[in-house]
């Protein structure tokens, strides 16, 4: 008993420290001397492939909402059914 917990204990504290990761604060200067580091083509590079993430996103909600619409319009069908019955 005693050994499973200090087994425990461990792996809590191996998870906690692999886990954590160190946030390196960074300035607008730093970032304004990467970007002018880099190439004009790859900053509109990737500032296309975030448009296409936010594009994706959206449809991707639309989806599940419009499932969601369908799934609510279902059970509340089967909601009233199950009242009608009851009386």
């Amino acid at each position: 008993m005693k050994r499973k917990r200090i087994f425990t204990i461990l792996v809590l504290v191996l998870l906690t420290c692999a886990l954590s990761t160190t946030a390196f604060a960074i300035d607008e200067s730093e970032v304004e001397s990467a970007i002018a580091a880099s190439s004009q083509e790859e900053v509109a590079g990737n500032i296309f492939i975030w448009f296409l993430c936010a594009i994706g996103f959206l449809k991707v909600s639309q989806k599940i909402d419009s499932f969601m619409a369908s799934w609510e319009s279902m059970l509340a069908g089967q909601e009233e059914a199950c009242w009608q019955n009851s009386w």
